[in-house]
């Protein structure tokens, strides 16, 4: 009587069995049934076939198809809109040196759109002229491949770079002082342009500035510290030197409440 209730159980096991690897090669075939429905209607479909690439920028990168193209490994003609992956292709474009960010989109059946907001050169690094340059973030980037600028950058100069620190794409930590000094000038002493900032002693900053009034150029010497409140009076400054006969060519201002003149 055992033996026939252990019969009747392993027959039921082997039906369950059974049952499920027949559901099992269902779900499979389906499965294939719609990745090849996918392909025929989409990725392998001719009717989608990438013909234009339209790349949106106001700089360096405006129109550059064939450069993104490149990039991103794409031929016009032959590569499918429904085999590019969106989130691949932006990091692939926003790894670009000069490039801050992106967006890349499609518009069916045949085109590609890339949207690009380029990095903008705030100051030579070493040398008046140098190919690279650096943004506000401090990102080293090569003038032949970024946004168009004015040639009258300033020039961060007097800090060490070690390994690879100067390749374009490299983040250059060493100019965040002289960025922020750059950004201070800017806003608190208008009427000067900063030539030069050198970062050469760490508690003071040398810098070239010229003065658009007056018309003549000074060394300007200030502490790191408080410097802003230093380039608040800085204006000033310069309104008295107008008044003084003779030649100055040095302002410091590296002492409390007062300016030296040489």
């Amino acid at each position: 009587m055992a033996l026939k209730k252990n019969s009747i159980s392993n027959r039921a096991a082997l039906r369950v069995i059974l049952a499920l690897l027949l559901l099992l090669s269902l779900l499979v075939l389906v499965f294939y049934a719609i990745r090849m429905g996918h392909r025929r209607l989409f990725s392998a479909n001719r009717h989608f076939t990438l013909r234009r690439v339209v790349v949106k920028s106001g700089g360096w990168w405006k129109s550059r198809e064939g450069e993104v193209c490149l990039i991103l490994g794409l031929a016009r003609g032959e590569s499918n809109l429904f085999g590019i992956d969106l989130s691949a292709a932006r990091l692939k474009i926003e790894g670009e040196p000069a490039i801050a960010s992106a967006s890349v989109y499609k518009i069916i059946p045949d085109t590609l759109v890339v949207e690009i907001t380029e990095r903008v050169p705030k100051a030579y690094v070493f040398f008046y002229g140098n190919k690279l340059v650096v943004d506000e973030d401090s990102v080293v980037m090569h003038t032949d491949s970024c946004v168009n600028f004015s040639r009258d950058l300033p020039v961060i100069t007097g800090f060490k770079v070690g390994g690879s620190g100067l390749l374009p794409g490299n983040v250059l930590p060493q100019t965040v002082p002289a960025l922020d000094f750059l950004d201070a000038a800017g806003a608190e002493a208008p009427r000067v342009i900063v030539r030069r900032v050198s970062l050469s002693n760490e508690k003071e900053f040398n810098v070239n500035i010229s003065d658009t009034i007056g018309g003549r150029n000074y060394d300007l010497l200030l502490p790191r510290k408080g410097m802003r409140e230093k380039l608040a009076v800085l204006e000033k400054v310069l309104e008295e030197i107008e008044l003084i006969e003779g030649d100055v060519k040095t302002i410091d201002m590296r002492y409390k409440d007062q300016a030296v003149l040489r």
